[in-house]
């Protein structure tokens, strides 16, 4: 439930971003892929330094 509010609530952020006109529409739609891709590398980094630890 909470996971569909989430997604729901940031397409309709997305939208009234590009409604305003105050981004690029690509920078909108590359922004979640980003967040995830760098959400994905700060978990392999600490994976990798509990190991060493």
């Amino acid at each position: 439930m909470l996971k569909g509010i989430l997604v729901v609530s940031t397409i309709l952020v997305a939208v009234a971003v590009l409604a305003q006109h105050v981004h690029y529409t690509v920078d909108v739609i590359i922004a979640p892929f980003i967040a995830y891709a760098g959400y994905r590398i700060s978990r392999l980094i600490n994976k990798n330094k509990k190991k060493s630890i």
